[in-house]
C-alpha cells in the first residue's frame, strides 16, 4: 500500500469535484492572488468575518478582479466549493495529478481529474481512497465495528506519523476528522454518540478497495519474519547479546538520537556506523549511492587519485565531510563541477524526513553489500525516558517493526532492553505488547544491581588535544568580533575542564558567544534552555518533560564525547538565571567539579554507573552555562557554584556596537546614550538588532528612518530604564540632554516623567 497523505484538511469529495469543476482554465496566479486577498480579511473577535454565504461576504469584502473571480468559483462549482477554502481542494488536485499548470499558467484538469469528476467511486477515487488512507478508516471500522473517535485516533496514528509530516497530536486529530467527513458525506461511514461504524454502503466499497489493493490491516501480520524480543534488566546490568551469527547494531536511543531525529532516521545512523560507513549522515548516505553506481572500490580509487589515501582511511577523519565535497567532482564530473554542489542536491531535495519503508531498504543495501550473508540483530537501550515521556515514541517504534515485517530489510532480530516489562499497565507499554515476546529479568542474587555496576573508562576518553587559540579566534571573528581577552579566558576556561558561566547584562551576546565558540571549534553541541521547574534531580532523571530534556542531552554529551575522543562536545545550559538555582546548586557544584557526586546524594545512578562513584568528564566535553544579570528578578548564583565554576562576566562594548551597526543611519544617535544605559541597563546586541529591524520594516512603508527611530527607543529602550531600580529621574534627565530634537515621542515622555 502506497500512501500520500497530503494535508490535515482534506476535502469532501463534493468539493473536490467542484474545484475541478470551477479552476479548469483558470489562471493560477490570480487565483491566488484572490486568495492572499481574502487571507487578509480577517475581522476582529468583536467583528468576525461570516464566510458562510459567498453571495453576501463576496460583494461586502472583495472588488474588482478578485470579486468576478470568486463569484465564478462558486457559480462554476455549483454552489459545492466556498471560494474563501481554496487552498486545500487545490493542493490534493494538484498532489493527485487532478489538476496541472499549462504553459500558460492556467490550471487544467488532467485526464485522471476528468474521469474522477465523471464517475463516482469509479478508479480514480478509489486510488486516492487508498493513498490518503480512508481505505484503512474504513477496514478498521469494519473489523472493530462502532469506535470511539479517541480509539480510532490512537490507531491511525501511527500510519499517519509514518506517511505524513503531520506531527501534533491535535493536528493527527484535525487530519482523521477531515477524512472522516469525506467518508461520510458519501454515506460510507455513519456516525452517532457511540461513535463511527461503516455502513452497508461501506463495506461494499471496502470489498472492491480490497480486491483492488489488497486488505490494508493483512498487510500488518504478513511475513513475520522478524523476531522481536522485549528483555527486562536492571539498572546498570550487563546483557549479552545472542546474536547467533548476526550483525549487532546497538542504539542507546536516548544518549543517540538528534534534535529533531526521528527512531528510524536514527536507526539507519547506527546500521550506518556499524556497517563501516561515514559518521556524517550526508556522506554516508552518497557512499550508499556510490556503491549501488559504480561498486564498492569507486570511492578508494577516486580517493587515492585525490588525496593520494584510501577513503576508507579518511571516512572518519574530522574534516570527512570537506574531504569527500572534493570526491565528487572526480566521481561525477558532468553531475557536480562544484565541490558542495552534491551536499546542495541531497539537502534540496531530502524530504522533510525519510519513511521507514524507504530506511528499510537503505539498510538492506547497505546489508548486502557490506554484510552479505549475515543478517542483522537489532538492539535498542535507553528507550524508556522516551516512552515514558511521548507516546509518539511507541507509535514510531510500532510502525518501524510493523514496516520490517513488511518488507525485506535484512533484519532477523529486534530486540529491545529496557528496565519495565511489557506485562505492566502502563499506556505506553500496552500499545507495543502485541509485537514483542516479553523476557523478564531473572532472579539477582548478591546485592542490589547498583553494587554490582562498575563503569569502565576507555583508554582514549582523555587523549583529546583541543584546536589552538589562534585558529578559533580566527574563525570565531569571520561572524563578528570577540573581545581578545574575553576569547582567551573562556579557550583556557573550557580546556581546563569543569563548568564555565558567561554572566552579564540581556543581549550582550553570552549565548551568541557559546554557540559561536562551538561553531568555530567544529564542535558537536547540545543547548538547553533553563526552566524554572527545573530540579537537581532532573540533572539526571526523566521526572518530567523539561527534566527529561535536559536528562536527555546530558546523556547524549557525556556519552558521545567519551565515544569520540578526536572531536570537541560542547554542552550549554542557557539562561541559567530562570532556574531554581538553590534547588539545582548540588548538581551544578558537581558538574564544576567534573562530575563528581558524593556518596549520600539522594538519587542512585546515571546512565547506568553509580552516583557514589567520582565519575569525571571526557576531556573533549565541555560544560558552559550563560546567566543573565542586570534582570530584575534573577536570582544570584548561588556560593558553593560560585566558589567551583570559572566565571567570565561581559558586556557589550561601545565600539562592539559601534562596529556591529556599521553605516546604520541611527548608529551615533544611538551609541550618545550608551553611557546613560550602563549604569543600570547595558545595551546589547540584540537591542541594537531589534531597534535595526524596526527602523527596516517601518522603511518599507516610507516612514523616515528619524521618526521610527523614535518610536523604536521609545518602546524597546525607554521600559528597560522605567523598570530597573535606581535613580530614574537622574537616567532620563541624562537621556534628555542628549537627544536630538526630532525625537519627538521620546522626548514628550521624558518631560512628562521629570518635569
Amino acid at each position: 500500500m502506497t500512501y500520500t497523505i497530503t494535508t490535515i484538511k482534506y476535502p469532501t469529495h463534493a468539493k473536490l469535484r467542484g474545484a475541478l469543476k470551477a479552476f479548469h482554465g483558470m489562471d493560477d496566479e490570480a487565483q491566488q492572488e484572490m486568495r492572499r486577498t481574502i487571507d487578509r480579511h480577517k475581522g476582529s473577535l468583536d467583528n468576525p468575518v461570516d464566510w458562510s454565504d459567498p453571495d453576501t461576504w463576496i460583494d461586502a469584502t472583495l472588488s474588482g478582479d478578485h470579486a468576478a473571480l470568486a463569484a465564478l468559483i462558486w457559480e462554476s462549482s455549483e454552489g459545492a466549493l466556498n471560494p474563501r477554502y481554496t487552498y486545500h481542494p487545490r493542493r490534493v488536485a494538484f498532489a493527485h495529478d487532478l489538476l496541472r499548470l499549462n504553459s500558460a499558467g492556467q490550471q487544467v484538469r488532467t485526464a485522471r481529474g476528468a474521469d474522477f469528476l465523471k464517475e463516482e467511486l469509479g478508479p480514480v477515487e478509489m486510488e486516492l481512497d487508498a493513498a490518503e488512507s480512508m481505505h484503512w478508516v474504513l477496514a478498521y471500522l469494519a473489523q472493530e465495528g462502532e469506535v470511539k473517535f479517541n480509539d480510532l485516533a490512537e490507531a491511525w496514528k501511527p500510519l499517519a506519523l509514518e506517511h505524513s509530516t503531520i506531527q501534533s497530536r491535535s493536528s493527527l486529530r484535525h487530519g482523521l476528522r477531515f477524512r472522516l467527513a469525506a467518508l461520510r458525506e458519501r454515506d460510507l461511514v455513519t456516525s452517532s454518540r457511540g461513535g463511527y461504524a461503516i455502513t452497508d454502503e461501506g463495506r461494499a466499497y471496502l470489498n472492491r478497495l480490497n480486491a483492488r489493493f489488497g486488505a490494508p490491516l493483512g498487510e500488518a501480520s504478513m511475513n513475520r519474519s522478524v523476531r522481536c524480543v522485549w528483555r527486562e534488566v536492571q539498572v546498570g546490568e550487563e546483557v549479552e547479546i545472542a546474536a547467533e551469527g548476526a550483525l549487532v547494531v546497538e542504539c542507546a536511543v536516548a544518549a543517540e538520537v538528534r534534535e529533531g531525529e526521528s527512531l528510524h532516521q536514527l536507526i539507519k545512523r547506527m546500521a550506518q556506523r556499524r556497517l563501516g560507513y561515514c559518521a556524517v549522515s550526508a556522506v554516508a548516505d552518497h557512499e550508499l549511492k556510490i556503491e549501488r553506481e559504480q561498486g564498492p572500490g569507486a570511492l578508494d580509487t577516486a580517493s587515492r587519485e585525490v588525496h593520494d589515501e584510501p577513503w576508507s582511511d579518511l571516512k572518519d577523519d574530522i574534516l570527512a565531510d570537506e574531504l569527500f565535497s572534493e570526491l565528487m567532482p572526480t566521481l561525477y564530473p558532468e553531475r557536480y563541477t562544484e565541490p558542495l554542489a552534491w551536499y546542495d542536491a541531497w539537502a534540496g531535495k531530502k524530504p522533510e524526513g525519510t519513511s521507514v519503508a524507504e530506511v528499510l531498504a537503505d539498510i538492506e543495501q547497505m546489508r548486502s553489500l557490506r554484510a552479505s550473508g549475515r543478517a542483522l540483530h537489532l538492539v535498542l537501550r535507553d528507550l524508556d525516558p522516551l516512552l515514558e515521556a511521548s507516546p509518539a515514541w511507541a507509535d514510531s517504534l510500532s510502525a518501524f517493526i510493523a514496516e520490517a515485517q513488511r518488507q525485506p530489510s535484512g533484519l532477523a532480530v529486534i530486540e529491545v532492553i529496557a528496565h519495565r516489562t511489557l506485562r505492566e499497565d502502563q499506556p505506553h507499554l500496552a500499545r507495543l505488547k502485541h509485537h514483542f515476546t516479553d523476557v523478564s529479568a531473572p532472579e539477582r542474587a548478591g546485592g542490589s544491581a547498583i553494587d554490582q555496576v562498575r563503569r569502565s573508562t576507555p583508554e582514549n576518553y582523555f587523549t583529546y588535544r583541543a584546536p589552538s587559540l589562534e585558529s578559533v579566534a580566527a574563525t570565531l571573528n569571520e561572524n563578528g568580533h570577540v573581545d581578545d581577552k574575553v576569547l582567551r579566558r573562556l579557550h583556557v576556561s573550557l580546556n581546563s575542564g569543569g563548568l564555565t558561566l558567561l554572566t552579564g547584562p540581556p543581549g550582550a551576546g553570552k549565548t551568541w558567544l557559546a554557540l559561536q565558540y562551538a561553531q568555530a571549534l567544529g564542535a558537536e553541541w547540545q543547548l538547553t534552555k533553563a526552566q524554572p521547574d527545573w530540579a537537581a534531580k532532573q540533572f539526571a532523571t526523566d521526572n518530567n518533560r523539561s527534566g527529561l530534556a535536559l536528562a536527555q542531552k546530558a546523556h547524549r554529551a557525556l556519552n558521545h564525547a567519551g565515544d569520540h575522543p578526536p572531536r570537541p562536545h560542547i554542552l550549554i545550559f542557557d539562561e541559567l538565571h530562570r532556574a531554581d538555582l538553590d534547588a539545582l546548586a548540588p548538581a551544578l557544584a558537581s558538574w564544576a567539579r567534573g562530575f563528581e557526586f558524593e556518596h549520600g546524594q539522594q538519587w542512585d545512578s546515571f546512565n547506568g554507573f553509580p552516583l557514589s562513584t567520582p565519575h569525571p568528564l571526557p576531556a573533549n566535553l565541555h560544560l558552559i552555562a550563560t546567566f543573565t544579570t542586570h534582570d530584575p528578578g534573577a536570582a544570584s548564583l548561588p556560593a558553593e557554584v560560585l566558589g567551583l565554576a570559572k566565571v567570565i562576566e561581559f558586556r557589550a562594548t561601545e565600539d562592539q556596537l559601534r562596529a556591529h551597526l556599521g553605516d546604520a543611519p541611527f548608529a551615533e544617535t544611538l551609541l550618545a546614550t550608551f553611557d546613560v544605559f550602563a549604569r543600570v541597563a547595558p545595551l546589547g546586541f540584540t537591542h541594537v538588532d531589534a531597534i535595526r529591524r524596526y527602523v527596516e520594516a517601518a522603511a518599507r512603508l516610507n516612514v523616515s528612518w528619524q521618526e521610527a527611530f523614535d518610536e523604536a527607543f521609545l518602546q524597546l529602550l525607554i521600559p528597560r530604564l522605567e523598570h530597573r531600580p535606581g535613580d530614574v529621574y537622574t537616567s532620563f534627565a541624562a537621556l534628555r540632554e542628549r537627544l536630538p530634537a526630532f525625537m519627538a515621542l521620546t522626548l514628550a515622555r521624558l518631560n512628562a516623567r521629570i518635569g
